[in-house]
Order: structure tokens, then C-alpha cells, then sequence
């Protein structure tokens, strides 16, 4: 299938169509001393359509929060266990490329070997629009080199790059086929020229990126000499 352009007011219209048809529509927002987080903006239209940088807080933390209510007790003494599903419908929305490559590692951990039926039906209810980093979130950020950036490989049902006036729409599942079907008349066949653009953005990514030294990387971890600081660090996040 051809990549699709849609016009930015367009986007907004696709964005208040799709709130009506699930429970928690969950976007990038700024929050206290203007940090982006994921959160419920089905009914405040905080949203942010577009965003430079990565959230505070990741949209996996909808899907595997730290605390989950997973059934009630109706009788000790007779041991009737009442089970509590989670079964709100979740349409997730300017997910960065490294939080797709994020669900994808855990869909193979929760669905492959083992499978966790609850976290499946998740997924299931779950819809995922990605947002295609235009310029590197941080002079030290290697998404790149993994292959989780500037856009998603895989994972995504929907992913838009942002170009002049618009945004390059990719359909990457059924259910994102599904979107553009039912409202075809806010997209329009990307011109050869929007193309251009979007591969112009993604080519400036990659060469603006260092190469990491990974034989250095695995000496200094094998040594044990990393700063105690940054562990620290990754433990407050």
C-alpha cells in the first residue's frame, strides 16, 4: 500500500473521531515544569499532535502498570475468587519509534513462550499510532543504531512523519488499514515530492548520529567501570 498524506486540521479531526470510539485515548501532554508524559486525554484535549524529544513517563505503563488490581476475594472462607479484566479499548497516539521496539520486546516476552492472556487481550484492545522522530531526541541517544529510530520497523498500526504542512502516513496492520478505510476522505495518496521530504528527514537523522563503540561499551560494563551516578540515575527514572 502507498504511504498517505494528511493535512494537520485533518489530523485534528482524525484525533476527535477516533476519542469516540475508545475509553482512554493516550497521548503525549505536557505536565508540571512543561515534562511530557502519557496520560487519558480522551476528554481534556491536552494532547499533543506533535512533540520534539522522549515522555517522562512511557505508554508501556498503560499496558504493564506497576500496580494492577487482578481479582477480589468474594468468600475466604468457601475460596471464591472473583477475576477483574482489564477491558478498556486504548488508542495510543504519538508513541515515539523506541517505545514501539519497547512493546514489541515485551509482546515476545509476555506471547511467545509463555502467554499471558490478560496482557494479550491488551494488546488486542489496543491501537498504536506512531510518531516518527524528526530530529534525535538527545545528543546521546542510539536509537538508531538498534534499529528503534527515527520510525518504527514494526509494532505500530499507524505511523505519521511529520512533513511541510502535514504528516506521511504509513499503515503498518489491519487495524490501521481499518482507520484510513473509515475516514478515507481525510487522506489524500502522498505526492512523490511529500516522499522526497520524509526520506530527506530520516536521511539528516542518521548522519547527524554518532556511531557507538560497542567493543568499548562491553569493556567498560565487563570491568565494572561505569559510575556509580548513572546507576543511580537509571534507578530514579
Amino acid at each position: 500500500m502507498k504511504r498517505l498524506f494528511i493535512a494537520k486540521d485533518n489530523l485534528k479531526i482524525l484525533v476527535q473521531n477516533l476519542k469516540k470510539t475508545c475509553d482512554e485515548f493516550i497521548a503525549p501532554k505536557k505536565e508540571f515544569l512543561d515534562d511530557i508524559i502519557f496520560g487519558d486525554t480522551r476528554d481534556s484535549n491536552s494532547e499533543l499532535l506533535e512533540y520534539h524529544g522522549n515522555s517522562v513517563i512511557s505508554p508501556r505503563a498503560f499496558l504493564l502498570p506497576q500496580t494492577e488490581v487482578l481479582f477480589e476475594i468474594k468468600s475466604a472462607k468457601d475460596c471464591q475468587f472473583q477475576p477483574i479484566e482489564d477491558k478498556k479499548e486504548r488508542i495510543f497516539y504519538g508513541v515515539r519509534a523506541c517505545d514501539i521496539k519497547a512493546l514489541v520486546m515485551m509482546r515476545k516476552f509476555f506471547l511467545d513462550d509463555f502467554r499471558d492472556e490478560f496482557y494479550q487481550r491488551k494488546i488486542e484492545r489496543s491501537i498504536f499510532i506512531a510518531l516518527t522522530c524528526v530530529k534525535p531526541c538527545s545528543q546521546v541517544c542510539f536509537c538508531y543504531e538498534i534499529g528503534a529510530g527515527p520510525g518504527a520497523q514494526e509494532g505500530f498500526d499507524l505511523q505519521l512523519t511529520p512533513i511541510d504542512r502535514g504528516y506521511l502516513v504509513e499503515v503498518g496492520s489491519k487495524k490501521g488499514g481499518s482507520i484510513i478505510k473509515k475516514h478515507k476522505k481525510l487522506f489524500v495518496q502522498a505526492r512523490p515530492l511529500q516522499e522526497k521530504e520524509a526520506q530527506a528527514i530520516l536521511k539528516d537523522f542518521s548522519q547527524n548520529k554518532k556511531r557507538i563503540d560497542y567493543k568499548k561499551l562491553a569493556k567498560i560494563m565487563k570491568e565494572d567501570k561505569v559510575k556509580q551516578e548513572i546507576w543511580d540515575d537509571i534507578g530514579l527514572r
